[in-house]
């Protein structure tokens, strides 16, 4: 029996409908179930990561090939069906939970312990569902160590964000990170066809191989690049996105530049009245207090030091106009999201 066979099969047997409210659509079509499996390179000694794996389609494919799966799935209903599914396969361990608040890390090491298991890999293979795929893509390269590499399917458009030239209209931040963490390659390209019920948009199979590697503060500078460096310079940057942070930061730091990080206008605040920076970038827009409120207590503060220290706006939105309009407002200057190292170093 085929694939399509056995999912019209258990559809029918359990009664299932695709949860919209989860992103399910189901994958039928057993090339593209194969290629997936073959791109991601799983042996019998790896451990795999399935998020999502709703009726087991891709499952059946990893418990044949590795070692050992940890299933993580948010839907009840699907918790049933794959425990019916699989009840004589011994090689997985299946929880009901949403991926976004599951430390891998802690359940790889308890699944290690409690089956005296040893892998070579720990790799993540997934069709995620596509509503919340930066997210999982952001857990999986940022937070998560014992992850190798991770092979999933994501909307084209997407994946080809992840793989965008600079410059680029689909370059941005997904771009930055997933570069900083990996590199990454387009595998396969799916049609709707593959599903049930067909999703309105193309797929992609991405595959990214977590490298560490890159490090933008040791990327190496053009022949134009000055050389400046400012060792006794204290510098302060505010923005919701971590990312950002990060991105920011490891650029600062290659002018020796001493580095804090605030993740909201109020956090701020409390490291401004504790701390004395030479400098603040502050993100324009930002959830609660945004970055023109978090200015106006600033400058507000008592003591010439807070009128005067220099504070540049951070903005994705840049348009004719934007400076003046920030300026107005008392910051500094501004820089345009995702930073450039030139602009960057003019500013400083």
């Amino acid at each position: 029996m085929n694939t399509l066979a056995k999912t019209r099969s258990i559809m029918s047997k359990f009664d299932i409908r695709a949860n919209k409210r989860y992103g399910q659509n189901f994958l039928i079509d057993d090339n593209v179930l194969e290629n997936i499996v073959n791109a991601s390179n799983v042996t019998e000694e790896d451990l795999v990561i399935e998020i999502g794996p709703g009726l087991g389609n891709l499952t059946e494919y990893l418990l044949d090939r590795a070692k050992y799966v940890l299933l993580v799935e948010i839907d009840p209903k699907m918790i049933e069906v794959l425990n019916h599914r699989f009840n004589d396969r011994k090689n997985f361990t299946l929880i009901n939970n949403d991926i976004l608040q599951v430390n891998i890390d802690e359940m790889v090491e308890k699944i290690k312990e409690e089956k005296g298991l040893e892998f070579r890999k720990v790799k993540v293979v997934a069709n995620l569902p596509y509503y919340i795929t930066t997210p999982i893509i952001f857990k999986l390269l940022e937070d998560e160590n014992i992850i190798s590499d991770i092979t999933v399917m994501v909307q084209k458009e997407v994946a080809e964000r992840m793989v965008a030239a600079p410059k680029s209209k689909e370059f941005g931040i997904l771009t930055l990170m997933v570069k900083y963490f990996s590199d990454a390659k387009i595998e396969i390209i799916v049609p709707n066809s593959s599903f049930i019920p067909e999703p309105g948009v193309t797929s992609a199979v991405i595959y990214l191989e977590k490298n560490r590697k890159y490090d933008v503060k040791n990327e190496k500078r053009t022949a134009k690049s000055s050389k400046f460096t400012a060792p006794e310079a204290h510098v302060l940057v505010v923005d919701d996105n971590r990312m950002n942070l990060r991105v920011i930061e490891g650029l600062l730091e290659d002018y020796k530049i001493k580095v804090t990080t605030a993740i909201s206008g109020q956090e701020a605040l409390d490291k401004i009245v504790s701390s004395s920076f030479d400098f603040v970038f502050m993100d324009h827009m930002m959830p609660g207090m945004d970055g023109v409120e978090t200015l106006q207590r600033i400058r507000h503060m008592v003591g010439t030091y807070y009128q005067k220290v220099p504070i540049v706006a951070l903005t994705a939105n840049a348009v004719a106009g934007t400076r003046e309009m920030l300026m107005k407002e008392g910051f500094t200057d501004f820089l345009e999201k995702p930073v450039e190292r030139s602009v960057l170093e003019r500013v400083l």
